[in-house]
């Protein structure tokens, strides 16, 4: 978000200036959601465009603090799919995936049941599990 902003804020500005009965819509998905977000956050707070509006699609999660989302719900707009991957994804889900593979990874034969239940092309056999764990080690 920052790298836009410098690249776009004078150019944003420029359209204000010469349009200034327009009104301005950040729209973006995904991580591009999240780039719309913090563009708005940013432009709304410098007076770049004081009334613009944001809507997100699926964007991943910004404002942790109770206080932002009530001061940002009259311009950005998030729009979520209840089972998206990205709009649920936390540095809380990364340390929870992490310590969950920890636990996995030392009861004995859940790593061989994982690898061949996951390779496709796998037979099970212990010939291809014994393979599949090398190349996972590397």
């Amino acid at each position: 978000a920052v790298n836009c902003d410098e690249l776009l804020q004078p150019k944003v500005r420029a359209a204000r200036e010469a349009y200034p009965d327009y009104s301005l819509v950040i729209v973006g998905h995904s991580l591009g959601a999240g780039t719309a977000t913090m563009l708005g956050l940013r432009w709304r707070a410098a007076g770049v465009w004081p009334d613009l509006q944001v809507v997100a699609f699926g964007s991943p999660p910004l404002l942790s603090s109770a206080k932002l989302v009530d001061e940002t719900k009259e311009y950005i707009t998030t729009i979520l799919h209840a089972d998206d991957f990205v709009s649920r994804w936390s540095l809380g889900t990364c340390v929870d995936f992490v310590r969950a593979g920890h636990a996995l990874a030392s009861v004995e034969g859940v790593c061989d049941q994982i690898i061949s239940a996951n390779l496709a092309f796998s037979d099970g056999s212990p010939q291809e599990v014994a393979c599949a764990r090398e190349r996972s080690r590397d």
